[in-house]
């Protein structure tokens, strides 16, 4: 390379094309992951479909000035889990770096080069857990999914990123995201909307067919079994497709990092599928009350497939968790077996306030009041590992019903509880014995008698 060329080039591209190696990566970067490797400007976005080889990419603009001392680099998922899980990033890097020379010290999650640099694997699962790195410093900074987390915690982050004046190494961010979850509307208007999307950033679009590792008709299969809104998604990277429906829309339901009046009336209400293989979820959607602000917040969402014995064990053992201070909830079936149902959920909460509520009318009817908070501002959602699932069903929702639509029944049940909840308490063998209850809600709270 002549000198004319070399200062036409980002000083990242100059040091890859002066060392034309890759001395610990398993195989030759795919054009994706060279195009972040050789980003001209300070931050990338490799964002779109799953499967493409995004978190590799990572991992390799990670390693890639290892041995420079002073070199110190970051990647962060949302939790540890996800770092440490089967195929993750930290089991990637093991698989990687073993027998070549670094370091790995598994209680700091942090591999060590033989030039002194260092590469640490981070979490940030809620807002307050940023200043567990107030004072660290890295040269580069890798979030893998940040369409998991807060803009909060990214920003934060972001201020670790300097150097000295004398470093021989570039700063750089990278970020890898699919559309969808709690950050897809700020993580869109940085990088994606041409008319909000920051300047001097490089936005790499990713597809399954950048990586020639992946068996592509296979996990389209896969992909295939999934809601219309989380495939369009996954399979084809989609920002566009939000699950925006008829009911709900995304922007009326704001993100939390957690519930702001400890104060507040709150009710754990589960839609229960009857069996474990009949394509439908149990639901139990955790709902607070304000009463500072008279928000209805959702606080968390426990969804599973189970067997009706083990079914019952797990919201049993939800309620305990939850605390006697949280009503329990359920949708009764018509007729006398969800009659029987609620006898038996009497007997085994016995302890716990509750309420048995039997809905009439169609669906979207019955979730028209909750949307209808939304749509004015006094609903909110917790962020959590739950929340993109839920609020993707929620924003699917159509007039349809088209499935799933668990845990816009389960939202709808613990809603009108609350809404309800200025009322006196009850103690009712018949929804029509508590005055002041309209028909349509056809509710009955009791406190357990056995």
């Amino acid at each position: 390379m002549d000198t004319q060329a070399r200062k036409m080039l980002p000083p990242s591209v100059v040091a890859i094309c002066n060392r034309r190696e890759f001395r610990y990566y398993p195989y030759k970067p795919s054009t994706k992951q060279l195009a972040l490797l050789m980003s001209p400007t300070r931050e990338t976005f490799y964002g779109g479909a799953a499967g493409p080889g995004k978190t590799s990419a990572l991992l390799m603009r990670a390693l890639l000035y290892t041995d420079l001392p002073g070199y110190n680099a970051a990647i962060f998922r949302e939790t540890y889990p996800q770092l440490s899980g089967a195929n993750g990033i930290i089991q990637r890097s093991q698989e990687w770096l073993a027998n070549k020379g670094p370091q790995w010290n598994g209680s700091e999650r942090v591999w060590t080069f033989p030039s002194g640099a260092k590469l640490l694997f981070g979490h940030v699962q809620h807002d307050k857990d940023v200043y567990n790195y107030q004072g660290h410093e890295w040269a580069f900074l890798g979030v893998d999914e940040l369409t998991a987390w807060t803009e909060w915690k990214f920003k934060y982050l972001l201020s670790r990123v300097r150097r000295n004046l004398t470093d021989p190494f570039p700063l750089g961010v990278a970020a890898t995201a699919n559309p969808g979850g709690v950050g897809h509307g700020w993580t869109k208007a940085r990088y994606i909307e041409p008319e909000t999307r920051e300047r001097g950033i490089t936005v790499i679009r990713g597809v399954m067919s950048d990586n020639p590792g992946l068996d592509t008709d296979e996990y389209r299969k896969t992909l295939s079994s999934l809601p219309r809104v989380l495939r369009e998604q996954l399979e084809n990277g989609n920002w566009d497709v939000t699950g925006d429906g008829a009911i709900w829309k995304r922007e009326w339901l704001h993100i939390v990092e957690k519930l702001a009046d400890p104060r507040s009336s709150r009710i754990r209400f589960w839609d229960m599928a009857a069996t474990a293989d009949d394509g439908c979820y149990t639901v139990g959607v955790l709902m607070a009350r304000e009463q500072s602000t008279g928000r209805f917040v959702t606080e968390n969402v426990v969804r599973g497939r189970w067997a009706p014995g083990e079914r019952d064990q797990v919201i049993l053992q939800t309620a305990r968790l939850d605390g006697p201070g949280v009503v329990v909830g359920w949708e009764e079936e018509p007729g006398s077996a969800g009659k029987t149902v609620t006898v038996y959920m009497t007997r085994m909460l016995a302890g716990f306030r509750l309420y048995a509520h039997r809905p009439t009318g169609p669906k979207p009817v019955r979730w028209g009041p909750h949307a209808s908070q939304a749509e004015g501002g006094t609903v909110a959602v917790v962020a959590g590992r739950w929340t993109g699932e839920y609020l993707d069903e929620l924003c699917s929702a159509t007039l349809e019903e088209t499935p799933p639509v668990d845990q816009c029944d389960a939202t709808a049940g613990a809603f009108l509880w609350l809404a309800m909840n200025q009322m006196p308490e009850f103690r009712a063998s018949s929804p029509l014995e508590a005055p002041g209850v309209p028909d349509f809600a056809e509710g009955m709270m009791m406190n357990s008698p056995y």
